[in-house]
């Protein structure tokens, strides 16, 4: 159980039996409360709520654990707990476009609630090699380029295959040569 003194941001409630992370929150003297703005953490869905003081507040049983990537599996992705030693296995609907951007040994933060994988959560940039580029795109000094995920992104013309490079897993853009 919370009150209203716990309220932070990142705090992670359970609202409904779903959890959620406070991402912006008021307080409010007459009545006691507190008016919050939740994000749900598997959807990403934003709500806004209100806590009386006398209301009950839960905590959510979200745990974050280090673990590496290993290899993909059927509709899903392995990942390891370097700690324990313990696999996991992580549906593709959970890893979304994260995807894109794994390699073997790729250090991810998985984020768990009562022991089932919600999200994921990689580096924002990440050092890919290319695998193939495409010819220039006319006009704009770029060309396309496959990475050695399989992801598509636009590089200058000077990157070659074969290059490392920096990419924003965020954007998905080629930030810099890596030498």
């Amino acid at each position: 159980m919370a009150t209203l003194d716990d309220f932070r941001k990142g705090l992670k409630l359970e609202v409904d039996g779903r959890p959620y992370v406070v991402t912006e929150f008021q307080r409010r003297k007459r009545p006691a409360s507190v008016r919050a703005k939740l994000r749900e953490l598997g959807s990403g869905e934003v709500i806004e709520k209100t806590f009386a003081a006398d209301g009950k507040i839960e905590l959510a049983d979200v745990e974050e654990r280090s673990m590496a990537y290993i290899c993909p599996e059927g509709d899903g992705f392995v990942f390891m707990d370097a700690a324990t030693g313990e696999q996991l296995m992580v549906d593709s609907a959970v890893v979304g476009d994260a995807a894109k951007y794994l390699t073997d040994g790729s250090q991810v933060d998985v984020t768990l609630y009562k022991e089932r994988p919600l999200a994921i959560s990689i580096s924002s940039m990440v050092e890919l090699v290319i695998a193939e580029t495409g010819p220039p795109t006319q006009g704009d000094g770029t060309k396309p380029a496959t990475l050695e995920t399989g992801a598509e992104i636009k590089v200058p013309l000077f990157v070659a295959t074969g290059d490392k490079v920096k990419v924003d897993t965020h954007e998905g853009l080629y930030i810099a040569r890596v030498r």
